[in-house]
């Protein structure tokens, strides 16, 4: 195996690992805490759990677009109405329906990730606030280190909530 099918099969793995964990942690929180806040300003569980299956689908389609047009702008609005309705809607589902959007979301990326020819993973852009990204670097650090960040605030909002 060469290098770059080593590193995506090391991606997809971060991945599936960050996935079990949130969904182990998603299962553990009280049900009755799962809608709460931790502050007015915070999101609740429920409101994470759709913001992280959102943000798969729109990092994907970025890592897609800066591999159609290399140099690509990769941020987007923090109010995009995806983002927004994404948040909006989670506290609607079933603690089931919403692990299942994450699976559904998880293959989502994977299969983005299996498609990727290796000379695609180097492909760069800008991204406004965290500055040149590759396309791998969309992978690790916006699709993976992103729902680890919002694993971590699930874990603070129930300790909050619980406290």
């Amino acid at each position: 195996m060469d290098s770059v099918a080593v590193d995506k099969h090391e991606l997809a793995d971060q991945l599936n690992a960050v996935h079990e964990e949130i969904r182990l942690e998603a299962t553990a929180f009280p049900e009755k805490l799962r809608h709460v806040r931790p502050t007015p300003e915070e999101w609740c569980a429920m409101e994470l759990l759709g913001h992280i299956a959102e943000m798969h689908y729109s990092y994907v389609a970025r890592a897609q677009n800066l591999m159609d047009s290399p140099g690509a702008e990769l941020a987007r609005d923090m109010q995009s109405p995806e983002r927004i309705e994404a948040v909006q809607r989670g506290p609607t589902l079933s603690l089931e329906e919403a692990l299942s959007q994450l699976e559904q979301a998880r293959q989502h990326a994977l299969a983005f990730l299996d498609r990727v020819a290796p000379e695609q993973m180097s492909v760069g852009g800008i991204h406004s606030s965290l500055g040149p990204m590759t396309v791998r670097d969309v992978f690790s650090r916006t699709i993976i280190g992103h729902a680890r960040n919002h694993l971590n605030q699930l874990r603070a909002a129930r300790d909050q909530v619980t406290g």
